[in-house]
């Protein structure tokens, strides 16, 4: 059972609602499976039933990342040879440099690190900003440009500093509570 609190709802009471969700081997039918239902649906507003469907698996928690995270691209043997760094052993050695922080960062209730930049690389971030400026003003629609406005304001999103992911991570926490994770594979 995974509890949620509706940020945005409140009961009669002025206490938080909460979404939980259960996940249990039944089908529908099944007496047992019934009577529960039927206990849920008198202590809830809403009750929603998923089909049960056959899916490739995938993680249901965020500490279950962890089990994976290894299995990313790593920070070099990935590259074929006709990539453009395949060649570059500066280019090479800062994938692995990258990838590790990654690898050795654990989920749960630990802050994300924050990478120090090169100079070459923020002044890459700042022609690729300069570039994507005039381009999400004209194309991108009004929910993705509120939205890099937020980042602008509250995570020091700009032309001059590459973002860190651990600022967006609690950004976005705080206004979904979503999680960003760092992962190898560039």
């Amino acid at each position: 059972i995974e509890s949620r609190p509706v940020t945005s709802n409140v009961n009669n009471n002025g206490h938080p609602k909460f979404d939980f969700f259960i996940d249990f081997f039944g089908s529908l039918g099944d007496p047992n499976v019934n009577a529960l239902l039927k206990s849920l649906q008198q202590l809830t507003t809403k009750l929603l039933v998923l089909d049960e469907k056959e899916v490739h698996w995938f993680p249901r928690h965020i500490s279950e990342l962890d089990l994976i995270a290894n299995r990313t691209l790593d920070a070099g043997t990935d590259l074929e040879a006709d990539h453009p760094g395949f060649h570059d052993e500066e280019y090479r050695g800062r994938r692995a440099k990258l990838a590790e922080l990654a690898l050795n960062h654990r989920t749960l209730n630990e802050f994300i690190p924050r990478t120090e930049y090169t100079v070459e690389e923020v002044e890459t971030w700042g022609l690729v900003w300069d570039t994507m400026d005039g381009l999400w003003e004209k194309y991108a629609c009004k929910e993705y440009k509120t939205s890099v406005n937020l980042l602008k304001k509250h995570c020091n999103y700009n032309r001059n500093t590459i973002p860190q992911i651990g600022e967006i991570s609690s950004f976005l926490q705080l206004q979904t509570n979503f999680r960003l994770r760092p992962v190898a594979g560039l």
